[in-house]
This record gives structure tokens, C-alpha cells and sequence, in this order.
């Protein structure tokens, strides 16, 4: 069950940060390596080098949020990138812990296509209710999703053994 939950939770993030739910994943595998992912396609998101471009890019999304340009999240390319994500993601870390692809790609497209249109509604309507502008209530999103992140796979500690 905790995997499912945490597949799920992968999704959610990949709705609220897109790049976030990669750049988590890619980090737990780099701290707990697996065979199980030895020939699988997403062997590349288990290197130090990949996890840290992932970190990069989940940190400049962090900054692009804010950006008045940036499109709504809803929008079908947008929707489609945070559901595509949170499946690989998904598909990677249900591989990871011997679930099989297809549970995983199905988890968390699932939660990512949920969490983005759930996240986006509640941002919208915190901005209207409260007194603060919209990048204040996109940081708010922001330290969701850091916590988050840090305590579904918590990679936050040392190394797995």
C-alpha cells in the first residue's frame, strides 16, 4: 500500500511542479540503486548527473511559476507535460520497487492530471480570498511541494541501504 500511496503522491507533484516529480524520483534512485531497473528504459534517471540537471530544472519551474507570462497549467500542453511526468515518474519508481511500468505510468498520470486541476483551482481562489498577490500564493504551492517531496521518499536523509 505505501508504494501506491507513494506513486500517487509522485503524480500529485508532477500536477503541482511538473519537474519536480523527476527530479525526486531521479534523486531517490541515485540514493537507493536497484537491478530492477538495470535494462528498463528509465535506467538514466539513476545518475547523479541526470538528478542534478532534474534539480535544476525543478528550481528554475519554481521561478517560471511566478512569471505573469507563464500559461495557466490547464492549458492542454501544459496538462499534458505535468500528466506525462508524473506517469514517467511513476512508471520509474513503480519499476524501481518491482511493481511493473504500467501501475505506475497509470498512478501517476493519473494524480498529476487530478493534482493540476485541484491546485490550480485552489490557487485561483486563494488569490481571490486572500489579501496577498499570486506569486505569494504560488510560494505557498512551493514549500507544499519541497515538503512533500522530502518526506514521500525521503530523500532528504542519508543514503539507503
Amino acid at each position: 500500500m505505501k508504494t501506491y500511496l507513494q506513486l500517487a503522491g509522485v503524480g500529485f507533484i508532477a500536477g503541482m511542479r511538473s519537474m519536480s516529480a523527476p527530479a525526486l524520483v531521479s534523486e531517490y534512485l541515485t540514493r537507493k540503486p536497484t537491478k530492477e531497473l538495470k535494462h528498463a528504459p528509465f535506467r538514466w534517471l539513476d545518475s547523479h548527473t541526470v538528478a542534478t540537471a532534474l534539480k535544476l530544472a525543478a528550481a528554475g519551474e519554481l521561478i517560471g511559476d511566478k512569471m505573469p507570462f507563464t500559461p495557466d497549467r490547464i492549458e492542454s500542453y501544459s496538462l499534458l507535460g505535468r500528466v506525462m511526468m508524473g506517469a514517467v515518474s511513476g512508471a520509474a519508481l513503480s519499476a524501481a520497487k518491482g511493481k511493473g511500468y504500467t501501475v505506475g505510468t497509470v498512478i501517476g498520470g493519473l494524480g498529476a492530471f487530478t493534482s493540476t486541476f485541484v491546485a490550480y483551482y485552489l490557487r485561483r481562489e486563494a488569490g481571490r480570498r486572500l489579501p496577498v498577490p499570486d506569486p505569494v500564493v504560488g510560494g505557498v504551492e512551493d514549500v507544499l511541494v519541497l515538503g512533500s517531496s522530502l518526506g514521500l521518499l525521503n530523500v532528504n536523509g542519508a543514503p539507503h541501504k
